[in-house]
Order: structure tokens, then C-alpha cells, then sequence
């Protein structure tokens, strides 16, 4: 069974993979010191063979298979943007469609600010994404979204009204 690396744990493993390989240049320049100067003792041998107890830092990149993991994988989605000709978000009159092999999530209603998808995230696959209304033509626009990708779409609707713009209180 292959399991993954989430981008953390990689990332953490690097950071230590450098600090052990510093930590080991650091100990390696004070070799030529005389140790009865600082009272510390003689530094490693580099050509000593022997056995040292604290030299399994490579085994200090594993970890624990029982420990659970702190953070969820990255979810896999599709954001379709929605935009009249003059580049104004269109919220109101649209319902999005995101058609897969075998799967459609449809968005109507929740569409905030011009954007619009799927509640849960999607599987990953190709789509179709579409946007209809009674205001303007149907639009399409084909995406591939890979496994715990953030994919984007941006659809222009032509003729579609924007969003009234929020006026503010001078109270």
C-alpha cells in the first residue's frame, strides 16, 4: 500500500534533514580544537568506525505509524467565477453546473460575490462546467482537476446584469 506525504510532514522532515546535516558541520570544525581549552571533550573521529549511540538521525525523520495525523489532506475543488462582459460578478439568475464522468454537482442559489462550487469539494477528474440563466446565452468552460488540486474557471456571461454594488450607511 503506498501511503502519502502531506506537505507538512515533508516539509518537516526537510527542515530537520538540514539541521542534523548543520549540526554535524558544526561539530566537525571543532575537531581541531584542543579539548583541555574549554574543558568539553574530544570531538567525533571521522575516520572512527565505532558505533556512536547519538548517530541515528536518519532514524529521527520517521514517524510513529500509530500517531494520527494532525492536519486533513488537501481538498480537491473547482471554482467557476462568473462575470458579465464588462468583468462586474453575476450572483443572481445563474445556476452552475460542474458535469464529471458519472457525477454533477449543481450550484443555484449559494453563489456569493460571482462565485460559485461545490459545497464538499469535488472528485478529481474532467468537467464541464456551465452556467445557465434566463438573461443570457449558456457558457461552458472544460477543467481537469487533479487530487487535491484548487482548480479555477472564470465564465463570462454575456448580456447578464452585475451585481448591484452594496451602498453604504453614512449614518
Amino acid at each position: 500500500m503506498r501511503q502519502s506525504v502531506d506537505r507538512r510532514t515533508f516539509s518537516i522532515g526537510i527542515a530537520t534533514l538540514a539541521g542534523v546535516s548543520l549540526a554535524g558541520c558544526l561539530d566537525e570544525g571543532e575537531s581541531d580544537a584542543d579539548p583541555a581549552d574549554d574543558g568539553g571533550e574530544p570531538a567525533d573521529d571521522p575516520t572512527d568506525d565505532t558505533d556512536d549511540a547519538d548517530d541515528d538521525s536518519a532514524d529521527d525523520l520517521e514517524e510513529p505509524e500509530d500517531e494520527p495525523e494532525d492536519e486533513p489532506e488537501a481538498e480537491t475543488n473547482l471554482t467557476a467565477y462568473l462575470e458579465n462582459e464588462d468583468g462586474d460578478p453575476v450572483s443572481d439568475g445563474v445556476t452552475v453546473e460542474f458535469r464529471g464522468d458519472g457525477v454533477t454537482y449543481i450550484v443555484e442559489g449559494d453563489i456569493q460575490d460571482g462565485v460559485a462550487e461545490p459545497a464538499e469539494g469535488i472528485e478529481p477528474g474532467e468537467y464541464v462546467v456551465v452556467a445557465e440563466g434566463d438573461e443570457f446565452e449558456t457558457v461552458e468552460e472544460e477543467a481537469s482537476v487533479d487530487e487535491g488540486d484548487q482548480e479555477e474557471v472564470t465564465l463570462v456571461l454575456e448580456g447578464a446584469p452585475g451585481d448591484e454594488p452594496e451602498e453604504e450607511d453614512d449614518e
